[in-house]
């Protein structure tokens, strides 16, 4: 591996980022490009300098920041093509040390030491599938914070276009002859999933709707509370299946697009444009 995709990665992954972002929602608070305020004030404070609205952040600024607090403690220049993208874009939101568990659980070791995982990856015959297993645990990952009703539903697309970018990026390492051909072969794998998934979701929704019709017919004297219990249990169990299942349908459904997308080349931009667009927000 060596550092000439750095600026590809790091173009992808602002690209997700966007411009300045100050949701009430969300717990980082002011944000631009991905850099919130205490970290932009830590960042100026380190190296002498006053404090200011991260909005007003250079482009010099924010690619020392992304190198410095996420390229590097990562060790992106260590990791193969493919599940570098993957490991830098959980560390930039997730944290730096959501992306080693995340990435150590897709290799299938207990380390969490970058540098390590790094090695395993290298070594791996299999980049493609990390790049997968990786990303179907960070879907898990955003389904299980308490933020993911307001925001899961972007982060879940972000997720696939980086899964889509980062299996590309493993094809184009491994000279694959056929890269095109691969990326339709997964999103029609995706969409397939993403129908199962769906008929299921209905399946079950259906029979907990004919369910409680059902019980509001019975005489509730003929019930004593345990028999309601393990109704309402089995009711809840139901209802918690079906959420689940229209999750699966809504993650394979994006992956679908993803990997359409990155078939025909449209998820990636150059580092300079997007740096160009930095600029213009902070205006």
């Amino acid at each position: 591996m060596t550092q000439e995709n750095y600026p590809r990665c790091l173009a992808n992954t602002l690209r997700e980022e966007g411009g300045w972002t100050n949701d009430p929602r969300d717990p980082g608070g002011p944000t631009m490009r991905g850099i919130i305020q205490r970290e932009y004030t830590r960042w100026r404070t380190k190296h002498g300098l006053p404090d200011r609205s991260v909005r007003h952040i250079s482009e010099e600024e924010l690619q020392d920041i992304y190198r410095g607090n996420y390229w590097v403690p990562m060790v992106g220049d260590a990791w193969p093509k493919g599940p570098d993208q993957i490991v830098f874009d959980i560390a930039v939101n997730s944290g730096t040390g959501r992306a080693p568990q995340i990435m150590g659980a897709a290799i299938g070791v207990s380390t969490r030491n970058p540098k390590e995982l790094a090695a395993l990856a290298c070594r791996s015959a299999d980049t493609v599938g990390i790049v997968k297993r990786a990303c179907a645990r960070r879907a898990s990952f955003y389904r299980s914070l308490r933020t993911f009703s307001a925001f899961g539903r972007g982060w879940l697309s972000r997720n696939a276009r980086m899964e889509a970018i980062g299996v590309k990026m493993a094809l184009e390492a491994q000279g694959a002859a056929d890269i095109a051909g691969s990326l339709a072969r997964e999103a029609s794998g995706a969409r397939k999933s993403a129908k199962r998934s769906g008929n299921a979701a209905a399946t079950a929704g259906g029979g907990t709707a004919a369910g409680t019709g059902t019980l509001t017919q019975v005489d509730a004297a003929s019930f004593d509370w345990t028999s309601w219990l393990t109704i309402g249990l089995v009711a809840l169990g139901v209802v918690a299946l079906t959420l689940a299942l229209v999750w699966a349908w809504r993650r394979h459904g994006e992956r679908a697009k993803a990997y359409a997308a990155a078939m025909k080349g449209e998820l990636e931009t150059d580092l300079s444009a997007l740096i160009g667009n930095t600029k213009e927000a902070a205006q």
